[in-house]
């Protein structure tokens, strides 16, 4: 139970993290073609390692 909730929380924690990243990135490339599949790419991998 106590596992899940850590999972939850550095789950929401790199999603979060992302999505700064990723507007930070889209102001300086303009391309967001490639940040989407880039954010979707990111949004996979930490969905995989929290469960």
């Amino acid at each position: 139970m106590e596992w899940e909730t850590i999972a939850n929380y550095y789950f929401a924690l790199l999603l979060a993290f992302n999505v700064l990243f990723l507007t930070h990135v889209i102001k300086i490339n303009r391309k967001p073609q490639t940040v989407l599949y880039y954010k979707i790419n990111l949004t996979e991998i930490s969905f995989k390692l929290s469960y």
